[in-house]
């Protein structure tokens, strides 16, 4: 049996690098690599399935999102439940910080490669031409597909940093990472990931240096979810009753309309679906909604109430300022449920396989 778990160990990692990769070269899901990628998940959720044993409580906890990712890409065409459903089966007895490690090492040589291949002319940089305050301005994607997808992977990066090396977090590393976030701005001019990777820069170093700031925003960490979802519900919903959300919006190029739009003029979907024609969903709480459906709403409700429960219980503060980050980044982009960008979603596993009582000694899970 450990030999049968030292096998899972490895296709865990395998999968989860292969995942890693497709999503740090900007491959999309309609892409044939990432369909090869899907096609090999399923093999080995189900390797994993017949290699491991699962209790009736486990069952019970990953079963809906399985069901409901499943129900997605058949009825919705949806794939991305489905590959976050896939990847959590396999994370049973895996070391998470070690995957977040990994993934982020993997992230960091394919961005800086990127770059550096742009750069030296051996790859066609991606630009488009936009008007911004009646100038014309170019932006740079390099190999991605969108100047905010480019700077959405450096931000991914700089948050995984901070979870991976969280005892190096100080005034003068927290500051070079914003100087490089300013940098890349100057080419991707992306004002919303800029500005939320400097505002997930402050809040690491304030969380590490204020025990009163990482008291509050650790005794929250299981409502962070909701609190973010009610942010934005309630602001779509009395956008064009506020007048203060118009010049909120525009900071934000248009996303309240968006979420506005979805909420007064389509029904929530019990089964998310993936094309709503020309309309953009660039929040994570109104993806999740629109694209992963109600039921599956519902179940990441449950689960990040009790995954932050028990990293309160477990004293576990660098992962809970993790989960709060990106719920706070949810705001402004669509990948909430994408576990391979939205890392947090790694620590579901701790609850759902109850990795913190595996074993009669007195630990945490995230020492």
């Amino acid at each position: 049996m450990r030999e049968n778990k030292s096998v899972g160990a490895v296709f865990t990692y395998i999968f989860i690098a292969l995942l890693t990769i497709a999503k740090a070269i900007g491959l999309s899901a309609g892409n044939k690599i990432y369909v090869l990628i899907f096609l090999i998940g399923m093999t080995l959720g189900v390797f994993k399935i017949f290699n491991e044993r699962f209790n009736h409580r486990e069952i019970a906890l990953i079963s809906p999102v399985i069901i409901i990712g499943i129900l997605c890409f058949i009825i919705g065409k949806e794939s991305t439940l489905l590959f976050t459903a896939l990847v959590m089966i396999t994370l049973k007895n895996a070391d998470i910080k070690k995957l977040v490690k990994m993934m982020l090492w993997i992230k960091i040589i394919i961005f800086v490669c990127a770059l550096l291949l742009v750069h030296l002319g051996l790859i066609e940089d991606n630009t488009i031409i936009v008007w911004r305050n009646g100038v014309e301005i170019m932006r740079h994607s390099f190999i991605y597909g969108h100047p905010n997808a480019a700077h959405l992977n450096l931000t991914t990066i700089l948050i995984a940093w901070i979870y991976v090396y969280y005892e190096k977090v100080n005034i003068l590393s927290v500051s070079i990472l914003g100087i490089m976030n300013f940098i890349f701005y100057n080419y991707t001019l992306s004002r919303t990931g800029f500005l939320i990777g400097m505002l997930c820069l402050i809040l690491a170093i304030l969380y590490k240096k204020s025990n009163a700031i990482r008291k509050v925003l650790f005794n929250k960490v299981n409502w962070v979810f909701i609190i973010m979802s009610v942010i934005t519900f309630t602001t779509a919903l009395l956008y064009g009753k506020w007048n203060t959300l118009y010049y909120i919006d525009k900071l934000f190029t248009g996303r309240i309309y968006y979420n506005n739009y979805f909420l007064t003029n389509i029904q929530i979907p019990l089964i998310g679906k993936n094309n709503y024609g020309h309309l953009l969903i660039d929040n994570g709480y109104m993806s999740l909604v629109y694209n992963g459906g109600l039921l599956a709403y519902i179940w990441f409700i449950f689960m990040n109430i009790k995954t932050g429960e028990l990293l309160k219980k477990e004293k576990c503060e660098k992962e809970a300022l993790l989960m709060i980050v990106f719920c706070i980044y949810s705001l402004t982009e669509s990948f909430y449920m994408n576990i391979i960008i939205n890392i947090s979603l790694l620590f579901f596993s701790w609850f759902i396989f109850n990795q913190s009582q595996t074993t009669k000694k007195k630990r945490t899970i995230c020492k």
